[in-house]
């Protein structure tokens, strides 16, 4: 008889870095995978930007239940999109740059997913700003593809152009729309500064309702910029937001999940991604109204069980832990 046994958080927060850690020493291995350069990668000021692997272990859950639940319709089509893509990996450092830890970022993990499940994306639409981050970021995912002797397309312009991802995400939907019949598309939109309008989302949902949306939401960087009173933030929320508004943090994420109801988007399921000095995010998991949105369960449970009163301290901890640094985590988890 199988062991049921649930893992401990302990356990579980363990067990996701060390799998991190090993989804990089296996790219590392693949053969013509680029990634010796110490320049191309994303990353922040020492001991800054841990939060992100809790972000990226978000998504690898989520992926992994949409793909095992939507690709059970052999028939159907899977496009993953990444309108604000960077290099596709990330490193964080702390100690001076002593530790180190370089993890998959949001495109190579959901490829590195795809190519682990019986039916995975058909095609992977990928964009950033800048040409020198989407040219190396095409290298590493072709590589992925080539080891993996995938048939899933890679799509990436490789152009020298600055590449608006608004325009970018409009003209995507409608070349998958006019393309295919029967399908459906899973957009994460990891927003570092309100980069992806309202109207974009709006017109993207016009395009097609066969999608859900991954946001990320900058609760206190937007909170920090709603007095200046820049055309952004109503780009961004589709609506005037007054730059006297009360206690923004805790008002303003719920005035975005109002505006992305308008485009049916009214599904919604929150994760809080916090550092230790109480700086924090949200993550927002929409779908359409009609969908049965079974793969929402994960990031409920990550919400209310796994990651409560998880932060970057606790990440680092945990580091030191797989790394043979620490021997143990003093905390309240079962």
């Amino acid at each position: 008889m199988a062991n049921t046994k649930k893992k401990t958080n302990f356990e579980f927060h363990l067990q996701n870095i060390k799998k991190l850690d090993n989804d990089w020493r296996f790219l590392e291995k693949i053969p013509n995978f680029p990634y010796k350069n110490p320049n191309f990668y994303y990353s922040r000021g020492d001991n800054s930007g841990w939060w992100m692997a809790i972000k990226q272990t978000a998504f690898r859950g989520y992926i992994t239940a949409y793909l095992s639940i939507l690709g059970k319709v052999s028939d159907r089509k899977l496009y993953f999109i990444d309108p604000l893509s960077s290099y596709g990996l990330v490193r964080v450092t702390k100690n001076q740059g002593k530790d180190r830890f370089t993890f998959p970022g949001t495109s190579i993990n959901a490829e590195l997913i795809s190519n682990r499940k019986k039916k995975g994306f058909d095609g992977f639409y990928i964009n950033d700003l800048k040409p020198t981050e989407r040219k190396i970021l095409n290298e590493r995912m072709l590589s992925i593809k080539n080891y993996y002797k995938s048939n899933s397309e890679i799509n990436i312009d490789l152009s020298n152009d600055r590449i608006d991802s608004n325009k970018w995400l409009i003209d995507t939907m409608r070349v998958i729309d006019e393309e295919n019949s029967f399908y459906h598309c899973l957009i994460i939109i990891d927003n570092q500064a309100m980069d992806i309008y309202y109207d974009t989302i709006q017109q993207v949902r016009e395009i097609s309702e066969f999608s859900d949306v991954i946001i990320t939401f900058q609760d206190a960087n937007i909170a920090r910029a709603v007095p200046s009173g820049t055309p952004k933030i109503k780009k961004f929320f589709g609506c005037e937001i007054p730059t006297d508004t009360k206690d923004p943090r805790k008002v303003l994420c719920n005035i975005y999940c109002s505006q992305l109801s308008k485009v049916n988007l009214p599904k919604i399921q929150k994760m809080k991604v916090a550092s230790e000095n109480k700086f924090y995010y949200t993550l927002l998991f929409c779908c359409r109204q009609k969908a049965t949105g079974k793969w929402f369960k994960i990031i409920k449970y990550y919400n209310d069980e796994r990651f409560k009163n998880f932060t970057d301290r606790d990440q680092k901890r945990m580091w030191d832990i797989k790394e043979g640094k620490q021997l143990s985590l003093t905390h309240d988890w079962n």
